[in-house]
């Protein structure tokens, strides 16, 4: 059995946990950039404006400026002129946004499907405010070690508020995605 205590165990999942998250922001902001063209045409106005777009930009932004506070936070010695603790708050705060995103573009495909129900859309719009807080509360309740010569600090989350938050998104997505194949 794998003992998980052991600092080599550790250091390897730790390393391993480096080089995917560097795999990962490489291949989303590959994916990123050769996408943009949604964004440039907004900002060109060949694009219409529609309010539905919100989520899904903010999603994008939000989960690429994840991917990088989440590399500069696993460097192993951080740079003197960062501020992890306000850096990890953000990275805390900026990942709950990005789920939170998500599962809305997930909701605006239903209430376009519900759109002429109004007891549907009611309730989808209540369970999305609902899962809100709870990702804001979530992020809100987590704490950060201070940073050491080593690394730039940890977060400790609060196992209640993660584990209802993680229960909460899967059954907010779970009822939306059912409403949806209705």
């Amino acid at each position: 059995m794998v003992n998980w205590q052991d600092p080599q165990v550790i250091e390897n999942w730790s390393a391993l946990l480096v080089d995917i998250t560097f795999a990962v922001l490489g291949l989303y902001g590959w994916s990123y950039i050769n996408s943009f063209e949604v964004e440039s045409a907004l900002l060109r106005r060949r694009l219409p404006f529609r309010w539905q777009m919100v989520s899904y930009l903010t999603c994008r932004t939000f989960f690429l400026v994840t991917l990088i506070l989440s590399a500069v936070t696993s460097i192993t010695i951080p740079p003197p002129h960062i501020d992890c603790y306000h850096m990890l708050k953000f990275l805390a705060f900026s990942g709950n946004v990005v789920v939170a995103c998500t599962s809305t573009n997930l909701v605006i495909r239903t209430w376009t499907i519900w759109k002429t129900n109004r007891f549907v859309r009611v309730f989808m719009a209540l369970i999305t405010l609902g899962h809100w807080f709870t990702l804001i509360l979530d992020s809100k309740e987590t704490q950060i070690l201070p940073p050491s010569s080593e690394s730039c600090g940890f977060m400790i989350v609060n196992p209640t508020y993660s584990a209802a938050t993680s229960t909460y998104s899967e059954s907010v997505n779970a009822q939306v995605w059912a409403l949806s194949d209705l």
